[in-house]
Protein backbone atom coordinates (compact mmCIF):
# COMPACT_ATOMS: atom_id res chain seq x y z
CA UNK A 1 0.00 0.00 0.00
CA UNK A 2 3.17 2.25 1.09
CA UNK A 3 4.40 2.02 -2.50
CA UNK A 4 0.96 2.75 -4.58
CA UNK A 5 0.64 5.84 -2.51
CA UNK A 6 4.14 6.46 -3.16
CA UNK A 7 3.44 5.89 -6.84
CA UNK A 8 0.27 7.76 -6.65
CA UNK A 9 2.41 10.70 -5.15
CA UNK A 10 4.58 10.69 -7.95
CA UNK A 11 2.17 10.55 -10.67
CA UNK A 12 0.71 13.77 -9.27
CA UNK A 13 3.80 15.66 -8.88
CA UNK A 14 5.24 14.69 -12.79
CA UNK A 15 1.63 15.97 -14.04
CA UNK A 16 1.73 19.31 -12.13
CA UNK A 17 5.22 19.48 -13.15
CA UNK A 18 4.48 18.97 -16.61
CA UNK A 19 1.75 21.45 -16.61
CA UNK A 20 3.69 23.98 -14.77
CA UNK A 21 6.77 23.86 -17.36
CA UNK A 22 4.79 23.69 -20.19
CA UNK A 23 6.24 25.59 -23.50
CA UNK A 24 5.34 28.91 -23.53
CA UNK A 25 3.65 30.55 -26.02
CA UNK A 26 5.19 31.67 -29.64
CA UNK A 27 4.66 35.19 -30.99
CA UNK A 28 2.27 34.65 -33.63
CA UNK A 29 1.84 36.91 -36.68
CA UNK A 30 -1.17 37.82 -38.03
CA UNK A 31 -1.50 38.18 -41.62
CA UNK A 32 -4.49 38.40 -44.48
CA UNK A 33 -5.30 35.64 -47.82
CA UNK A 34 -7.93 35.51 -50.25
CA UNK A 35 -7.79 32.77 -52.57
CA UNK A 36 -10.57 32.76 -54.18
CA UNK A 37 -12.98 29.23 -54.07
CA UNK A 38 -9.82 27.79 -52.60
CA UNK A 39 -10.70 29.74 -49.19
CA UNK A 40 -13.01 28.04 -47.13
CA UNK A 41 -16.32 28.78 -45.55
CA UNK A 42 -17.25 30.93 -48.70
CA UNK A 43 -14.15 33.35 -47.16
CA UNK A 44 -16.04 34.41 -44.41
CA UNK A 45 -14.65 35.81 -40.84
CA UNK A 46 -12.29 33.10 -40.08
CA UNK A 47 -8.56 32.01 -39.49
CA UNK A 48 -6.56 29.26 -40.55
CA UNK A 49 -2.79 28.31 -39.06
CA UNK A 50 -0.05 25.96 -39.52
CA UNK A 51 -0.86 22.10 -37.77
CA UNK A 52 1.77 22.04 -35.97
CA UNK A 53 0.32 25.58 -33.52
CA UNK A 54 -2.88 23.31 -33.35
CA UNK A 55 -3.39 22.71 -29.60
CA UNK A 56 -0.91 24.75 -28.27
CA UNK A 57 -1.07 27.78 -25.85
CA UNK A 58 -1.29 29.53 -28.63
CA UNK A 59 -4.59 28.28 -30.43
CA UNK A 60 -7.28 25.92 -28.41
CA UNK A 61 -10.09 24.39 -28.29
CA UNK A 62 -12.05 26.88 -25.90
CA UNK A 63 -13.43 23.98 -24.11
CA UNK A 64 -10.41 23.13 -22.84
CA UNK A 65 -7.67 24.80 -20.84
CA UNK A 66 -4.60 26.71 -22.23
CA UNK A 67 -2.23 24.93 -19.83
CA UNK A 68 -4.05 21.17 -20.93
CA UNK A 69 -4.77 22.86 -24.85
CA UNK A 70 -7.20 20.88 -26.95
CA UNK A 71 -6.83 20.91 -30.86
CA UNK A 72 -9.50 23.07 -32.46
CA UNK A 73 -11.68 21.69 -34.75
CA UNK A 74 -12.59 23.40 -38.67
CA UNK A 75 -15.70 25.31 -38.61
CA UNK A 76 -15.73 26.13 -34.58
CA UNK A 77 -14.75 28.70 -32.53
CA UNK A 78 -10.81 28.61 -31.32
CA UNK A 79 -9.28 30.35 -28.72
CA UNK A 80 -6.15 31.76 -30.16
CA UNK A 81 -3.71 33.94 -28.53
CA UNK A 82 -0.54 36.09 -30.39
CA UNK A 83 1.82 35.79 -27.43
CA UNK A 84 1.94 34.37 -23.33
CA UNK A 85 0.22 37.28 -22.20
CA UNK A 86 -3.84 36.73 -21.55
CA UNK A 87 -4.52 40.48 -23.29
CA UNK A 88 -3.63 38.85 -26.73
CA UNK A 89 -6.26 36.19 -26.71
CA UNK A 90 -9.44 35.98 -28.35
CA UNK A 91 -12.05 33.34 -29.42
CA UNK A 92 -12.34 33.36 -33.00
CA UNK A 93 -13.52 30.68 -36.09
CA UNK A 94 -10.98 28.52 -37.25
CA UNK A 95 -11.26 26.97 -40.90
CA UNK A 96 -8.31 24.73 -41.05
CA UNK A 97 -4.42 24.45 -41.75
CA UNK A 98 -3.04 26.98 -43.38
CA UNK A 99 0.18 28.97 -43.67
CA UNK A 100 3.94 28.16 -42.48
CA UNK A 101 4.03 27.95 -37.96
CA UNK A 102 3.74 31.15 -36.05
CA UNK A 103 1.37 33.22 -38.45
CA UNK A 104 -2.38 33.46 -37.80
CA UNK A 105 -3.93 33.85 -41.45
CA UNK A 106 -6.94 36.00 -41.80
CA UNK A 107 -9.67 36.90 -44.11
CA UNK A 108 -10.36 40.11 -45.56
CA UNK A 109 -14.18 39.63 -44.10
CA UNK A 110 -12.54 38.87 -40.45
CA UNK A 111 -11.19 42.18 -40.46
CA UNK A 112 -13.90 43.85 -41.86
CA UNK A 113 -15.72 42.56 -38.99
CA UNK A 114 -13.13 43.38 -36.41
CA UNK A 115 -11.31 46.26 -37.15
CA UNK A 116 -14.38 48.79 -35.93
CA UNK A 117 -14.01 47.23 -31.94
CA UNK A 118 -11.09 48.42 -29.75
CA UNK A 119 -10.68 45.60 -27.52
CA UNK A 120 -8.50 43.50 -30.40
CA UNK A 121 -5.24 42.40 -29.40
CA UNK A 122 -2.43 44.65 -30.04
CA UNK A 123 -0.96 42.75 -33.25
CA UNK A 124 -4.17 43.00 -35.14
CA UNK A 125 -5.10 46.34 -33.69
CA UNK A 126 -1.56 47.35 -35.58
CA UNK A 127 -2.97 45.75 -38.71
CA UNK A 128 -5.89 47.23 -38.51
CA UNK A 129 -4.45 50.59 -38.33
CA UNK A 130 -2.22 50.27 -41.23
CA UNK A 131 -4.83 49.59 -43.39
CA UNK A 132 -7.11 52.16 -42.87
CA UNK A 133 -3.64 54.60 -43.79
CA UNK A 134 -3.32 52.27 -46.83
CA UNK A 135 -7.35 52.55 -47.69
CA UNK A 136 -6.35 56.36 -47.67
CA UNK A 137 -3.53 55.78 -50.29
CA UNK A 138 -4.95 53.98 -52.69
CA UNK A 139 -7.92 56.05 -52.67
CA UNK A 140 -5.89 58.59 -54.36
CA UNK A 141 -4.88 56.01 -57.00
CA UNK A 142 -5.99 54.52 -60.37
CA UNK A 143 -8.86 52.07 -59.46
CA UNK A 144 -8.25 49.62 -62.54
CA UNK A 145 -11.37 47.45 -61.56
CA UNK A 146 -13.36 50.98 -61.97
CA UNK A 147 -11.42 52.18 -65.03
CA UNK A 148 -10.14 48.89 -66.91
CA UNK A 149 -9.88 51.35 -69.80
CA UNK A 150 -6.92 53.68 -68.45
CA UNK A 151 -3.95 54.09 -70.10
CA UNK A 152 -2.52 52.57 -66.83
CA UNK A 153 -4.59 49.47 -66.58
CA UNK A 154 -5.49 48.60 -70.06
CA UNK A 155 -2.23 45.97 -70.72
CA UNK A 156 -3.41 44.66 -66.82
CA UNK A 157 -6.90 44.32 -67.18
CA UNK A 158 -6.51 42.46 -70.33
CA UNK A 159 -4.16 40.10 -69.67
CA UNK A 160 -5.36 39.59 -66.80
CA UNK A 161 -8.62 38.56 -68.34
CA UNK A 162 -6.96 36.39 -71.05
CA UNK A 163 -5.04 34.31 -68.79
CA UNK A 164 -8.34 33.37 -66.69
CA UNK A 165 -10.44 32.77 -69.30
CA UNK A 166 -7.91 30.54 -70.96
CA UNK A 167 -7.49 28.58 -67.79
CA UNK A 168 -11.08 28.80 -66.96
CA UNK A 169 -11.09 25.75 -69.70
CA UNK A 170 -8.69 23.62 -67.42
CA UNK A 171 -10.53 24.42 -64.11
CA UNK A 172 -13.87 23.34 -65.20
CA UNK A 173 -12.40 20.36 -66.71
CA UNK A 174 -10.86 19.41 -63.68
CA UNK A 175 -13.93 20.13 -61.33
CA UNK A 176 -15.92 17.56 -64.17
CA UNK A 177 -13.14 15.19 -63.59
CA UNK A 178 -11.87 15.47 -60.37
CA UNK A 179 -8.61 16.24 -59.44
CA UNK A 180 -7.11 12.68 -60.22
CA UNK A 181 -8.54 11.68 -63.37
CA UNK A 182 -7.42 15.47 -64.72
CA UNK A 183 -3.44 14.93 -63.31
CA UNK A 184 -3.63 11.60 -64.69
CA UNK A 185 -4.93 12.98 -68.36
CA UNK A 186 -2.01 15.27 -68.68
CA UNK A 187 0.53 13.47 -66.88
CA UNK A 188 2.89 14.65 -69.74
CA UNK A 189 2.05 18.16 -69.56
CA UNK A 190 2.60 18.80 -65.40
CA UNK A 191 2.06 22.14 -65.96
CA UNK A 192 -1.43 21.53 -66.21
CA UNK A 193 -1.74 19.73 -63.02
CA UNK A 194 -3.74 21.06 -60.38
CA UNK A 195 -4.38 20.45 -56.77
CA UNK A 196 -5.97 22.16 -53.37
CA UNK A 197 -9.90 21.72 -54.98
CA UNK A 198 -8.35 22.05 -59.17
CA UNK A 199 -7.60 25.69 -57.76
CA UNK A 200 -3.40 25.50 -56.90
CA UNK A 201 -0.98 24.28 -59.71
CA UNK A 202 0.40 20.69 -58.70
CA UNK A 203 3.61 21.48 -59.48
CA UNK A 204 5.19 24.55 -57.83
CA UNK A 205 6.51 27.30 -59.98
CA UNK A 206 6.60 30.25 -58.04
CA UNK A 207 10.01 31.98 -56.81
CA UNK A 208 10.17 34.50 -54.12
CA UNK A 209 11.44 34.49 -50.62
CA UNK A 210 9.62 31.25 -49.88
CA UNK A 211 11.46 29.28 -52.75
CA UNK A 212 10.94 28.01 -56.10
CA UNK A 213 8.58 25.50 -55.50
CA UNK A 214 6.17 27.51 -54.40
CA UNK A 215 2.76 26.64 -55.66
CA UNK A 216 0.52 29.20 -56.97
CA UNK A 217 -2.92 30.11 -57.44
CA UNK A 218 -4.52 29.48 -60.61
CA UNK A 219 -6.21 32.23 -62.73
CA UNK A 220 -9.51 30.66 -62.84
CA UNK A 221 -9.77 29.84 -59.02
CA UNK A 222 -10.83 34.51 -58.25
CA UNK A 223 -14.45 34.59 -58.65
CA UNK A 224 -16.06 36.94 -60.56
CA UNK A 225 -14.19 40.40 -61.42
CA UNK A 226 -11.48 39.22 -59.81
CA UNK A 227 -7.85 38.27 -60.60
CA UNK A 228 -4.93 36.46 -59.16
CA UNK A 229 -2.10 39.29 -57.39
CA UNK A 230 1.10 39.71 -58.47
CA UNK A 231 2.90 37.46 -56.20
CA UNK A 232 0.28 34.86 -57.45
CA UNK A 233 -0.95 33.77 -53.89
CA UNK A 234 -4.43 35.92 -53.39
CA UNK A 235 -7.22 37.44 -55.33
CA UNK A 236 -7.31 41.23 -56.38
CA UNK A 237 -11.03 42.31 -56.83
CA UNK A 238 -13.00 46.39 -56.35
CA UNK A 239 -11.98 46.33 -52.49
CA UNK A 240 -9.87 48.62 -51.40
CA UNK A 241 -10.22 47.79 -48.13
CA UNK A 242 -9.29 43.95 -49.19
CA UNK A 243 -6.64 44.99 -51.60
CA UNK A 244 -4.90 47.33 -48.27
CA UNK A 245 -5.02 44.62 -46.29
CA UNK A 246 -2.62 42.40 -49.56
CA UNK A 247 -0.66 45.13 -50.12
CA UNK A 248 2.02 44.50 -52.44
CA UNK A 249 -0.15 41.44 -53.81
CA UNK A 250 -2.68 43.81 -54.94
CA UNK A 251 -0.64 46.97 -55.88
CA UNK A 252 -0.79 46.93 -59.35
CA UNK A 253 -4.21 46.81 -59.64
CA UNK A 254 -4.48 50.81 -57.89
CA UNK A 255 -1.46 52.10 -60.17
CA UNK A 256 -0.26 55.36 -58.93
CA UNK A 257 -2.05 58.45 -61.07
Amino acid sequence: MRFLRILMLFLICATGLAVAFHDPAKKMVPTCYSDGYACPGGCDAHVVFNREDNGTRNAFDPNSERDNPRPCRGGRPCRICFSEDESSCMTVTYRGPGPSEGIFDFTPAFYKENCTKDNLPEPLMQVCRDAAHRVEMLKKRVNCFETPDDPKCLDLMTISAKRKAADQIYFDECRTLGEAKFNSKYADRPALQRTWGCNYEMNGSGGGEVGSDRRLLLPAACGPNSFVGREGLDCCANDVFAAALLQRECAEYFPRK
